[in-house]
C-alpha cells in the first residue's frame, strides 16, 4: 500500500496504487522536460514552487518522501482517515520525534479522551475555529504543556481550533506549567468548566514567562483564564460571552499586559487582577456586569498598574466599576467610562498613593468613594454625572485637583 504520509502530501488518494518512486520519478521526468511543469495546486511541488525559499526543484517530492522533516508541515491529521493520522496524540509524537514543527488539523471532531500532552517546539494550527472540534466529552482529559521546575518546556503554538465539553482539573481545558514562550491564538472554547461555579477556567497557567493569548472567543465558560506566578503575560482582544462567572483572572503576574478585551455578563468580575505588579489593563469593555467590573487586589495587594480607558457598563445593584483594595498602592486609574447603577464607579480602600484622573462615572450610586484606610490619593479632571453622591472621601491626606461634579 503507498505511504500514507508521502501520499497525502502529494495530493493523492491513500489507494493509489502507483508506487512512491513510480511517482517520484514521473515528477522529476516532467519537470527536467519541461520547466514550467509544477504540479497541480493542491500538490507539494506547487507550493514549493511558489515558496519565498527555493532548494533544488527536483528534490522536492524526493525531500517529502526520504527526509518528512524538510516539509513546513510535519504531519497532517484527519479524522476522516484521509491524512497521515487521525489521532492528534500520534501526530505530536511523532513530529516531537523529528525535533518539533508544524501539525494541520483538518475539518471534523476529534474526541478527546485521553490527556494530550504536547512538547517544546510544536506548533498545532487547526483549519478553522469552527469546524476543527477537540470534544472533551465531559470527561477529566485535558491538553497539558508541563515541564518541571528545572526543565521548562517553550515554544509551543496552539491555533485556530475548538475546544468544548472539556472537566480537567475539576474544570480545565488547557494547562501550563513552567513553560515560556506559549500563544494560544484564535481558538474557540464551548462549555468548559462549570458556568455557575467560580474557579474553572478555560485556561490555566502557573509559573509561565512571555505568553500571548489573543483573540480568543469563549462561551458559556465559567472563565477564560487564570495565570498566576508568572511574567510578561499578554492577554489581547479576547471575547467571552454566554455567562461566565470571572473573564480574566490573575495573581502574581509581573508585567502583565491586559489589553482590548470583551466580557459579557461576568457575575463576579470582568477583569481580576491580585498581587499584579507593573501591569497594564487597557482598553477592554465590560458590558453587562455584575459584581465588580475590574479588581485591583482580590486576596494581595497589587502595586504599580495602570487601569486606563476601559469601558464599563454595570447592571443595577452590581458593585463597583473599579475596586482596588487590600493594600494596594502607587497605580493610576485613568481615562476609564464607568456606567450604570452600581454601588460606586470607583472604590479605594485600604491602600495607597493612587492617581485617580480623567474619568467619566455617570448613573452610580456614588461615584468615587474612598474610605478611611486609604492614604494620599490624587483625585483630578474627574467628571461623575448623574450620580447619587458624586464624591465621599474619608481618606488620609487626599489632594482634590479640578473635577468637574
Amino acid at each position: 500500500m503507498p505511504d500514507p504520509i508521502s501520499w497525502y502530501a502529494l495530493g493523492r488518494d491513500i489507494g493509489d496504487p502507483q508506487t512512491i518512486l513510480e511517482a517520484v520519478d514521473e515528477k522529476i521526468l516532467e519537470h527536467n522536460l519541461d520547466p514550467s511543469a509544477h504540479g497541480q495546486s493542491d500538490e507539494a511541488v506547487y507550493n514549493h514552487r511558489i515558496s519565498t525559499l527555493l532548494d533544488h526543484v527536483n528534490y522536492a517530492i524526493y525531500n517529502i518522501k526520504i527526509n518528512p522533516a524538510t516539509r513546513p508541515i510535519k504531519a497532517f491529521v484527519d479524522s476522516g482517515g484521509a491524512a497521515e493520522f487521525t489521532r492528534l496524540q500520534d501526530a505530536i509524537e511523532y513530529v516531537h520525534a523529528l525535533g518539533g514543527g508544524k501539525i494541520f488539523i483538518k475539518s471534523g471532531n476529534y474526541l478527546i479522551l485521553d490527556d494530550l500532552f504536547l512538547y517544546d517546539n510544536i506548533e498545532i494550527e487547526g483549519e478553522d475555529n469552527d469546524s476543527v472540534i477537540l470534544d472533551g466529552n465531559e470527561g477529566t482529559a485535558g491538553i497539558y504543556i508541563q515541564g518541571t521546575g528545572s526543565t521548562w518546556l517553550h515554544n509551543i503554538h496552539l491555533k485556530n481550533i475548538q475546544l468544548k465539553d472539556f472537566r480537567a482539573n475539576g474544570g480545565q481545558a488547557i494547562f501550563m506549567q513552567y513553560a515560556y514562550d506559549i500563544s494560544i491564538e484564535y481558538c474557540k472554547f464551548y462549555n468548559i468548566g462549570v458556568t455557575d461555579y467560580p474557579f474553572t477556567y478555560c485556561i490555566y497557567g502557573t509559573n509561565l514567562e512571555r505568553i500571548l493569548l489573543q483573540g480568543n472567543y469563549a462561551y458559556e465558560c465559567s472563565s477564560l483564564c487564570l495565570i498566576e506566578n508568572s511574567w510578561v503575560i499578554n492577554i489581547f482582544d479576547n471575547t467571552l460571552q454566554g455567562g461566565c462567572v470571572t473573564g480574566i483572572e490573575t495573581f502574581n503576574i509581573v508585567r502583565g499586559y491586559i489589553r482590548g478585551n470583551y466580557v459579557v455578563g461576568s457575575t463576579i468580575r470582568g477583569i481580576g487582577l491580585d498581587a499584579a505588579h507593573d501591569t497594564r489593563c487597557v482598553d477592554n469593555e465590560i458590558a453587562d456586569g455584575w459584581g465588580d467590573g475590574i479588581d485591583l487586589g482580590v486576596i494581595t495587594w497589587a502595586d504599580h498598574c495602570v487601569i486606563a480607558n476601559n469601558i464599563i457598563e454595570m447592571n443595577e445593584g452590581a458593585w463597583e466599576g473599579i475596586l482596588s483594595w487590600l493594600g494596594t498602592f502607587c497605580c493610576v486609574i485613568t481615562g476609564n467610562i464607568i456606567t450604570g447603577n452600581c454601588e460606586a464607579g470607583i472604590w479605594l480602600t485600604n491602600g495607597r498613593d493612587h492617581i485617580v484622573s480623567g474619568n467619566r462615572v455617570e448613573g452610580c450610586g456614588i461615584g468615587i468613594y474612598i474610605d478611611d484606610n486609604f492614604t494620599a490619593a490624587l483625585i483630578d479632571s474627574n467628571h461623575a454625572r448623574f450620580c447619587d453622591s458624586t464624591i465621599e472621601d474619608y481618606g488620609v491626606d487626599t489632594v482634590f485637583g479640578d473635577n468637574y461634579w
